[in-house]
């Protein structure tokens, strides 16, 4: 269970401050695919940056199960996002110098542990991009490389895996079928939760919240 209890997120002071949370309430379910909905500027990214410990707000706090995370270090926090915390986003944040086995393997590196190469080659198999191991991301379609982010958001095993817009620079096929990848390859216990100002993409997922302003839509 992840808990959301009265956030808000303020950034700047005095009359350029812009609240970009108010007193958000939110439970998210174990195990569920959550979408949250909105248009730009509706506060979507800001709640998946605290969700992710990105960053911490302003007010109020952010609990996995036990962990109250708005009390952690920021060292802390690091580790619990590295461990705990998978990120997909619109546009893939591929190394352009790495092979697409070389990203994939980068969370194990940046967690200074053993990279798991049955894991990556069984990761690759399953997005059906094994033949393509060792080709630079530039030389992949845009579908191609937001897999290839999948599989390295994957490799850890993140209990949470957050998804900014997965779809945004695709097409609409190729982002359904993105969308069908994530959810297919999502493991028992797995939390989702995904942005979007898509409507029709909804349909995936378990339950919608809906942002506008800053706050929960009622």
């Amino acid at each position: 269970m992840i808990r959301l209890s009265d956030v808000s997120k303020t950034y700047g002071k005095g009359d350029s401050a812009c609240r970009a949370l108010k007193h958000i309430d939110l439970d998210i379910r174990e195990g569920e695919f959550l979408m949250v909905l909105g248009p730009s500027g509706s506060g979507k990214s800001t709640l998946l940056n605290m969700l992710g410990c990105m960053d911490v707000p302003t007010e109020g706090s952010i609990t996995y199960d036990d962990t109250t995370v708005t009390k952690l270090s920021e060292d802390a926090r690091a580790r619990f996002r590295n461990e705990k915390v998978g990120f997909v986003f619109q546009n893939f944040q591929l190394m352009p110098a790495l092979s697409v086995y070389e990203n994939v393997a980068m969370p194990f590196l940046v967690a200074k542990k053993k990279v798991d190469d049955r894991r990556i080659k069984d990761l690759l198999e399953q997005i059906e991009i094994a033949e393509k191991a060792n080709v630079l991301p530039g030389k992949l379609s845009g579908g191609q490389q937001q897999r290839v982010a999948i599989a390295r958001a994957l490799v850890m095993r993140p209990s949470l895996l957050l998804a900014d817009e997965p779809t945004g620079n695709l097409d609409s096929v190729t982002g359904e079928t993105v969308i069908e990848l994530m959810t297919s390859m999502k493991t028992a216990g797995q939390t989702i939760v995904m942005i979007t100002h898509n409507e029709k993409l909804t349909v995936h997922g378990c339950r919608v919240v809906r942002m506008k302003d800053g706050a929960i839509a009622q």
